[in-house]
């Protein structure tokens, strides 16, 4: 009896966590946010008559940390790995405190209410983003390739030999 309370217990409990989302596909929505980011600021664009109108400097700095965000989501470490997830969590932090300062700044000292909202939305996507992600440095080793040292042919070799050099 107590086996089955105790298996329905746990089954709750699972049910009962929020969804949680892979490193890898972490990086994947990562960088298309990061491409929103660029792109929707602009594509709202300067005009006073346009439905959305967002100053300059959020377009600028929306932009700048749409770029960092997509580098963050697609581009790799030394040797084209994905950078681990110390240090992307690390990035992650960064990147959540400089979308938390622009929409500040847009709101409190531009004014521009409208660049403030669209900055606080990508703050709420982002930080749901992180704290949904599993930052497992298992995933993350099981997902890189090993690497092998190279073999170096003798004619490529430099340097002095030793009595050990075959």
């Amino acid at each position: 009896m107590t086996g089955s309370v105790e298996s329905s217990r746990a089954k709750r409990r699972s049910s009962d966590r929020l969804p949680s989302v892979s490193f890898s596909m972490h990086r994947g929505i990562e960088g298309l946010l990061g491409i929103g980011l660029v792109l929707l600021p602009t594509l709202f664009g300067f005009s006073q008559s346009a439905f959305i109108s967002v100053s300059v400097e959020v377009i600028v700095a929306a932009g700048a940390i749409g770029l960092v965000m997509t580098l963050l989501g697609f581009a790799g470490g030394r040797k084209g790995n994905p950078n681990g997830p110390a240090v992307h969590l690390s990035l992650d932090r960064i990147v959540l405190a400089a979308l938390l300062i622009a929409a500040g700044v847009a709101w409190f000292v531009i004014g521009d209410n409208a660049g403030a909202v669209l900055l606080a939305a990508a703050v709420v996507i982002y930080g749901t983003l992180y704290s949904l992600t599993r930052f497992d440095s298992v995933e993350v080793a099981a997902e890189q390739p090993e690497v092998q040292p190279a073999e170096v042919p003798e004619e490529a070799r430099v340097g002095p030999r030793t009595v050990a050099d075959p």
